[in-house]
């Protein structure tokens, strides 16, 4: 699963990287430590054209009864994800990207669990695969929320947890963001993992544990001895200076 992730690029980063038509500096959300229920930035396509929009992690189906479904809907795995009525929907007609910079997992060790952070080998913001949905009450108004979609470890991510988010390439973005493609079998094979070859991780302090702590700290290395498996180094060898 993805419980934790980095939100911290600029508006001007964001606009280049993701072209959005956006000058509204309220439209972002920056953190160095997302959890569950915190707003955060995301990417949508109206009338082919990108835009930033603020929604709460944690997708709550217009359908739902209570809000508080959303701690349940934080990941929609991409194996069953046509299946589930809570994602079903939202994957067929409201699809989005969610900006990040990286994403934590935690190692379990006995009885002890040891955060590590994962990003791009050049540190450049990425685009988690989303969904979104809106629901409406009388107690609450107007909750857009999303869901960020899972998929199974690459080499770099397995040693600490068999799941990750799907990160979709650059290329892929209008693809993923356009929803007239009625070729569900063509929008299905996105949702892979993202090459190991493009990352790396690394242990952070347990400061990240605690979801109000929001600082640089949180995805600074941590010195902890090199996790290996094999021959595989947990930082790829070409990138252990980074």
């Amino acid at each position: 699963m993805c419980g934790r992730f980095c939100q911290k690029a600029s508006l001007e980063i964001l606009k280049q990287h993701f072209k959005v038509n956006s000058n509204d500096i309220h439209s972002i959300k920056t953190s160095y430590n997302v959890a569950p229920s915190h707003m955060v930035s995301s990417v949508i396509s109206i009338s082919n054209m990108r835009e930033l929009k603020l929604m709460r992690w944690g997708l709550i189906p217009s359908w739902a009864k209570s809000i508080s479904i959303g701690s349940k809907c934080i990941n929609a795995r991409c194996e069953t994800i046509v299946e589930k009525p809570a994602f079903k929907q939202a994957f067929y007609k409201r699809r989005c990207l969610i900006p990040a910079n990286g994403f934590y997992e935690w190692k379990k060790t006995g009885k002890n669990k040891s955060p590590y952070f994962f990003t791009s080998l050049d540190e450049q913001p990425f685009a988690f695969a989303g969904i979104w949905d809106v629901y409406t009450s009388k107690k609450h108004g107007i909750i857009t929320s999303l869901a960020i979609i899972t998929t199974q470890s690459n080499k770099i991510v397995e040693p600490i947890h068999n799941r990750m988010p799907v990160i979709l390439m650059p290329e892929d973005y209008e693809n993923w963001l356009n929803v007239s493609i009625k070729n569900v079998d063509e929008i299905i094979s996105l949702l892979i993992p993202y090459s190991e070859d493009l990352m790396m991780g690394y242990p952070v302090h347990p400061c990240v544990n605690n979801p109000d702590y929001n600082d640089p700290r949180c995805i600074q290395k941590y010195e902890t001895p090199t996790f290996k498996q094999g021959s595989l180094a947990f930082n790829h060898e070409k990138n252990k200076e980074h």
